[in-house]
Parts: C-alpha cells; structure tokens; sequence
C-alpha cells in the first residue's frame, strides 16, 4: 500500500460537540498538526477552542486526583469532599465526549454510599 502525502491544506469547519458554537480547523492548524505533531492525517477536531481547554483542565485536575488516591488512598477512603469532587469530575468530563469511566464512577458511588451520603446517578 503506498503512502499518500498531503501537500495542501484547506480550513474545515465544524460544530463544537461540546457547547454547538461554529468554530474552523485552520489550515494553518492542520499542518501543524500532522506535520510538528504527527497526528493521524484524517484525526479531526470535535471540540471549540474554549471547550478543549476546559475539558485539558479537567483531564489534569483527574490524573492529580488518581495520584492523590494512589498516595493516600487508606486516609481519602473517608474523604467524602474529595470522592464527590472527583466523582463530580469524572461526570463533567464525560460532557466533553469521553468515555465514562464505570469502574472508576461505581467504586466511588460505592464509597460515598458507604459514608452515608445519597449516591450518585
């Protein structure tokens, strides 16, 4: 199978999936990315500039929430504020399109039932 090799790029527009807003994929993106990057040459964007910065966010708010489970996972066992705010998290970041986590939710609807407070949907 032979290789094919873009050597123009053209601005594609798109709908943010996340909040509808009308946003472009630069040509000027597009090289950048397949070129500098090497991205996959058909990956295309799904989500509006203010939006994947949000959802960036929330990704490294939840791997800062995974390390701090994997030190301290014994003391933060009866942390409700924290399995909440995480758990919360793990919702918030299925709204910008990522897969949801259901071992990850269901041990932590587990644990806050167990503290006592009502569970999660």
């Amino acid at each position: 199978m032979a290789a094919t090799f873009r050597n123009s790029y053209a601005d594609r527009s798109y709908n943010c999936r996340c909040c509808g807003q009308a946003a472009v994929f630069t040509a000027l993106e597009q090289k950048h990315a397949f070129e500098v990057n090497k991205t996959h040459i058909h990956k295309q964007r799904f989500l509006c500039e203010p939006c994947w910065r949000a959802e960036h966010a929330v990704q490294e708010k939840l791997a800062a929430m995974a390390a701090r489970w994997a030190q301290n996972q014994r003391e933060l066992r009866g942390d409700l504020d924290f399995l909440g705010g995480w758990r919360a998290l793990l919702s918030e970041h299925e709204r910008y399109g990522a897969r949801p986590d259901q071992a990850r939710q269901a041990m932590l609807d587990k644990l806050i039932q167990a503290l006592g407070a009502p569970g999660q949907a």
